[in-house]
């Protein structure tokens, strides 16, 4: 894989090379995706969230490599990988849960509270992605919570 492609994946359409917040970028980018897989199975869904996620943190170990700088703000796969979380296996997605799913995600991966900000400093280039793993999981647990009792 050429360092091209694994810019493209990594930052996501190169969205992370918009320079105010590109995480956020990276995040609003899953959306329809997220929509679409929504309306698939769930295994469908976790398969795409699996290739994705080793497609990703392949192309972001790449980078990270390419440019000798560890969790660069360029690579916001990350953040792709984690709104695809916080949104699996929901029974339903509307505009409202779509945006509120996003706000949830982006506070946990923002403020970082729960032990999020540890996730970050594994030694190998997994940190990079654990942090928004767990804030997609957090984001999820929440949203799940919101749709099935309220």
């Amino acid at each position: 894989m050429t360092v091209f492609l694994s810019k493209l994946i990594a930052t996501t359409l190169f969205s992370g090379y918009i320079p105010l917040a590109p995480g956020t970028w990276g995040s609003i980018l899953a959306l329809p995706l997220v929509f679409f897989l929504n309306k698939k199975s769930w295994y469908t869904y976790f398969i795409v969230l699996v290739l994705l996620f080793s497609i990703g943190f392949w192309c972001a170990d790449r980078l990270t490599k390419h440019w000798q700088k560890k969790d660069d703000a360029r690579i916001n796969i990350d953040e792709f990988i984690g709104v695809l979380i916080t949104f699996f296996l929901l029974p339903r997605i509307n505009f409202l849960i779509l945006v509120i799913g996003f706000i949830l995600f982006r506070f946990f991966d923002i403020v970082k509270p729960l032990h999020i900000r540890a996730a970050e400093n594994i030694k190998n280039n997994f940190g990079i992605m654990l942090d928004d793993i767990i804030a997609g999981i957090y984001s999820n647990l929440l949203l799940q919570f919101f749709v099935r009792v309220i």
